[in-house]
């Protein structure tokens, strides 16, 4: 497949040379969209400076090893390719700053990932929930961010950050649609509970707290029992009529989860957990799926299911025509399909 920005590809392919020429043509180029990236990263200008500096530097050291880190990612466009790597600098950096529990993190996280975790959000919700869209952003954001985003901290490194925060987002909404449905059990359920199981209810479900920080609240010998048996509770799904939520996986073929009806026994409610649970391992089996396929063929797959574009939005961001990129969309699902439906 030909690459669309030949210049760019260029004056990165000439790093290899390690020439002050190279050096300042890739300056040249790259600045702008690090610039702009580290504009949206940063809440004042001085420390977009910083920012852009620390990244700059970065590139600087790892200068000799771009032209192959292109070459092996598959990405057909150079622009792409340092769009994705800025990208990773940032959100790793941010990674870092939870870590640290930096004052600025948070802030540096929602500038930057706003629009991703919105459309993520939003792909993923049922067509019922889109007139409370920015409700549920806010509570992934909370689910996000609680205990000093103890979640983003985790980010392993060595991998794509924006992956790593996809599954993050999927899992939070997830946890908010659930924590949703547990708020709606009517109270003659809660009622059954007994007195440290209906405070675990509380915590989890009004508090929004999450099970270990609920059994440190607890304080307890039998807390994490009573966490457990809330959250069993809270998680049979919501016990009310009219438009249930879904969450839809990255395969877009896929039935999408719905909660179970109040007809269902609680039988066919376990049954429903344990198809959310395998729906949830589809996710990563898709994920892993991906890494085998040809590099233009990912590419398309990563920009459709990870990324949220529509096929005409590919075709047009990578020079391709349209049908030919339906036409690997359609042959690449019927691959991950029958990859995914066989037996572990």
């Amino acid at each position: 497949m030909q690459r669309e920005d030949n210049q760019p590809g260029k004056i990165l392919a000439a790093l290899a040379q390690d020439s002050p020429a190279t050096w300042e043509a890739f300056v040249r180029w790259a600045s702008g969209p690090l610039w702009a990236a580290c504009l949206r990263a940063a809440p004042r200008k001085a420390s977009a400076e910083v920012l852009f500096t620390e990244i700059a530097e970065r590139f600087h050291d790892e200068r000799l090893a771009l032209p192959d880190r292109f070459a092996a990612s598959g990405l057909s466009s150079a622009s792409a390719f340092i769009a994705n790597e800025i990208d990773e600098n940032i959100g790793g950096g941010i990674a870092a700053a939870f870590l640290a529990r930096a004052t600025t993190a948070a802030d540096s996280f929602v500038r930057y990932f706003h629009t991703d975790i919105k459309t993520w959000v939003q792909r993923d919700s049922a067509p019922s929930e889109r007139g409370t869209l920015e409700d549920r952003v806010q509570d992934v954001y909370a689910l996000l961010l609680q205990d000093g985003g103890r979640r983003l901290a985790a980010y392993p490194g060595g991998g794509s950050f924006r992956l790593f925060l996809r599954r993050l987002t999927l899992n939070a909404l997830t946890d908010s649609l659930r924590r949703d449905h547990g708020r709606n059990r009517p109270k003659a359920a809660i009622a059954r509970l007994n007195p440290l199981e209906q405070k675990a209810y509380r915590l989890l479900y009004e508090e929004r707290l999450s099970s270990e920080a609920a059994i440190a609240r607890l304080a307890e010998p039998q807390a994490r029992d009573a966490v457990k048996t809330a959250r069993a509770l809270g998680d049979l799904g919501p016990m009310r009529t009219g438009a249930r939520p879904r969450v839809v996986g990255l395969d877009d073929g896929e039935a999408p989860f719905d909660p179970p009806s109040p007809d269902r026994d609680p039988e066919a409610e376990l049954i429903h957990l344990e198809d959310v649970a395998l729906r949830t391992e589809r996710e990563y089996a898709l994920l892993a799926a991906l890494r085998n396929e040809p590099p233009d063929v990912r590419e398309i797959l990563q920009l459709r299911f990870l990324d949220g574009l529509k096929p005409s939005e590919i075709a047009d961001r990578l020079g391709r025509d349209r049908k030919d990129v339906y036409r690997v969309l359609e042959r690449a699902l019927a691959r991950l399909k029958f990859l995914l439906a066989r037996p572990s």
